[in-house]
């Protein structure tokens, strides 16, 4: 079975899809935030760094950062799924984030994370925003579920 996973952290995912480019396609902070409205994303930690600021001074996708102020960028996001038999390259890695396709993403900003495309993977096959996951489908009945598995994000997503 084939999943197509988008990420739509836009301001207005319909409208941006009829009109690519608009403002309908901004990027979205993290919703979770302080009490002031402050996105509690932790820079300083080792995290999806889209920004590619790292403490250690070289630009990377997956550092710990270097600014302690709350980072209000793209959020970066990737899937995993619990209990089913998945092959390795859909069952995503902590640094095989992507960006949303926004119109409005920060030059210097990577778009995808260090492990987003493999030579056996199928990410490259879905275009910007998204990654195509493939899954045998073949455990019996059981629980499944699927959460953001982004490096140092899964804490807030989950």
């Amino acid at each position: 079975m084939s999943v197509t996973w988008i990420n739509e952290l836009v301001a207005d995912p319909v409208e941006c899809r009829n009109n690519p480019g608009s403002d309908a396609c901004n990027y979205l902070q993290h919703v979770l935030q302080d009490k002031y409205g402050v996105p509690i994303v932790d820079q300083t930690l080792h995290w999806a760094a889209p920004n590619q600021e790292c403490k250690e001074g070289d630009r990377r996708t997956d550092c710990k950062g270097y600014s302690t102020e709350p980072y209000n960028g793209p959020v970066p996001i990737t899937t995993h799924v619990h209990g089913a038999h998945v092959e390795y390259h859909s069952d995503r890695y902590p640094e095989n984030w992507f960006l949303p396709n926004a119109s409005n993403i920060p030059p210097g900003y990577a778009t995808q994370g260090t492990y987003y495309a493999t030579e056996e993977d199928y990410s490259n096959q879905s275009g910007e925003g998204s990654a195509v996951y493939i899954y045998d489908n073949d455990e019996f009945t059981t629980s499944l579920y699927y959460h953001d598995h982004t490096l140092s994000l899964t804490r807030l997503n989950v």
